[in-house]
C-alpha cells in the first residue's frame, strides 16, 4: 500500500513585492501559520509523509521547510526532495514525477495550481478546487510507484482543510 499527499503550496505575497517575479513569491505570514499547522497535522497521520517532493519556486520550499520542520517537532522526520520542473508542470507531468522520483511508502508532492487541484480531481473524480496549503491524500494498492497510473484508482483518499 502507498500513499500519496498531495498540497498545494501556502498563501503568498504578491510578484509585485518581489520585484514581479512570480518564482521569488515568498509566503505571507499567513501562509506561514498555515504551512507549519499542515506540518503538524500531517504529523499526526498514518501513515506520514516521510518524503516531500516539492516545487523549487521559493514559495513552495519554504511551505516545505515549514511543515517538515513543524513535523519534525512532533518526532516526525520528512526527507525534502526540490524538483524544478515542477514549477511549470501539468498534472500528467506531476504524475510522471511521483512515478519517477518517489521512494518512500509515504510521499508528499508539494506544488501549484492549477496543476495540483487538476491531478487531485482526477484521483476523487471530481472537479474539487485546491485552496493554498490544502492536502488531499490517496491510498493505492500498489507494491510499488512505478505501477501508478494515470487510471490507477485509490481505495481510499481524503482531504485536510486549512481551519
Amino acid at each position: 500500500m502507498k500513499r500519496l499527499y498531495l498540497m498545494r503550496h501556502a498563501k503568498a505575497v504578491g510578484a509585485d513585492q518581489v520585484g514581479g517575479i512570480d518564482a521569488d513569491r515568498i509566503l505571507s505570514a499567513q501562509g506561514r501559520r498555515d504551512a507549519e499547522m499542515a506540518g503538524r497535522r500531517l504529523a499526526a497521520l498514518e501513515p506520514a509523509p516521510t518524503e516531500l517532493i516539492c516545487s523549487s519556486a521559493l514559495r513552495a520550499a519554504e511551505t516545505a521547510a515549514i511543515a517538515a520542520e513543524a513535523a519534525r517537532e512532533r518526532g516526525r522526520s520528512c526527507r525534502i526532495v526540490k524538483d524544478a520542473a515542477l514549477y511549470t508542470a501539468t498534472a500528467e507531468e506531476y504524475l510522471e514525477t511521483i512515478i519517477r522520483r518517489a521512494k518512500d511508502d509515504a510521499v508528499m508532492l508539494l506544488a501549484h495550481n492549477p496543476s495540483m487541484e487538476q491531478l487531485a480531481a482526477h484521483f476523487e473524480g471530481s472537479g474539487a478546487g485546491m485552496s493554498t496549503c490544502e492536502v488531499a491524500w490517496f491510498d493505492f494498492d500498489i507494491r510499488s510507484w512505478r505501477e501508478l497510473t494515470a487510471v490507477s484508482r485509490p481505495v481510499k483518499s481524503g482531504r485536510l482543510y486549512r481551519e
